[in-house]
C-alpha cells in the first residue's frame, strides 16, 4: 500500500461581508417599559411582567436594545387613578 497525505487542519474561513452597524432610533425613549423575559445585570434583576421606569430605573440606551430584541415592550397603560376619599 502506498503513502497518502491527508491536509489535516482548520478551512480557511469563508469571506465575511461588512454589515453595517444597526444604530438606535432616534427619538423620545419610552418612560416605562414591560419586561416580557427575566434577565439581570450586577445592579439589578429585572422580572418578567413588572413595569420599570425608563430614566429612573433602566438606562435610555438598554431600554431601547431591549425593545428592538423583544426583551420588553413599552409600557403605555395608566399607572392608576388617584383614589378620593370624602
Amino acid at each position: 500500500m502506498g503513502k497518502t497525505k491527508t491536509k489535516v487542519g482548520i478551512k480557511d474561513p469563508a469571506p465575511v461581508k461588512a454589515t453595517a452597524k444597526k444604530e438606535t432610533p432616534v427619538g423620545k425613549p419610552p418612560k416605562r417599559i414591560r419586561m416580557l423575559r427575566s434577565c439581570a445585570n450586577q445592579y439589578m434583576a429585572y422580572v418578567k411582567g413588572h413595569s420599570y421606569k425608563v430614566p429612573e430605573e433602566v438606562p435610555v440606551n438598554t431600554a431601547k436594545s431591549w425593545l428592538a430584541s423583544g426583551q420588553a415592550e413599552e409600557d403605555k397603560s395608566l399607572a392608576g387613578v388617584p383614589e378620593e376619599k370624602k
